[in-house]
């Protein structure tokens, strides 16, 4: 089970806790934001802005940005793979390559 954050004026600051900075420097009212964890227990977040239709992902350092699809779940990247193809981001952090759209 995720440990799902909608962000609100009150607890904004402690959302940004442990938050990757590039994602906390954005964060607003609004947002929803959880914790990821990849096969060997290392931790990501993943951000949501619902009013753009906007997410973040983050496994470490800087974090990708792309289109949220609400309804998918997943986040389409900004960035490509070498061959050009899309690459999603599903809720649980977990990447796909794919060739094109799914919709």
């Amino acid at each position: 089970m995720m440990d799902v954050v909608v962000v609100t004026a009150e607890n904004i600051e402690d959302a940004k806790y442990g938050m990757p900075l590039d994602q906390a420097e954005e964060l607003r009212p609004g947002c929803i934001t959880w914790p990821i964890f990849d096969s060997n227990g290392n931790r990501g977040q993943i951000t949501i802005w619902p009013d753009t239709g906007r997410g973040a992902v983050c496994w470490g350092g800087n974090s990708f940005w792309g289109d949220w699809y609400d309804d998918s779940r997943v986040i389409v990247l900004d960035e490509t793979a070498k061959d050009g193809s899309m690459i999603l981001v599903h809720e649980d952090g977990e990447e796909e390559i794919v060739d094109q759209p799914w919709w």
